[in-house]
């Protein structure tokens, strides 16, 4: 870390650590936040050391020169085939839909 001024760290405090844990929805202790943002700090330190590593892209060779990789979508099974088998497999199911939870507003 000796190429990184002190300024470019990143350092997240507890508060900061803990908001991101809220948005996880994760319950930490003060001792998890103290812990997890020195961490969180660490990763980021690294990352930026990366960037400033020289990167060069030069030109791809192949032994067997460019080939297309893609296919034509296609649909190996009729449409629904499935449907009812998944449906009956749900916790919960309405109508020909899983289900679920309401989680937003």
């Amino acid at each position: 870390m000796s190429t990184i001024d002190k300024a470019e760290l990143a350092e997240f405090t507890p508060t900061e650590v803990a908001g991101m844990a809220d948005l996880a929805r994760l319950e930490l202790s003060a001792e998890e936040l103290e812990v997890i943002g020195r961490d969180l700090s660490a990763v980021l330190d690294y990352v930026a050391e990366l960037k400033k590593a020289p990167v060069a892209v030069g030109p791809v060779a192949t032994a067997t020169g460019p080939k297309n990789v893609w296919r034509e979508d296609e649909d190996p099974y009729a449409p629904g085939v499935f449907r009812e088998s998944l449906l009956d497999a749900a916790p919960k199911r309405e109508g020909d839909y899983f289900k679920v939870k309401k989680i937003l507003g």
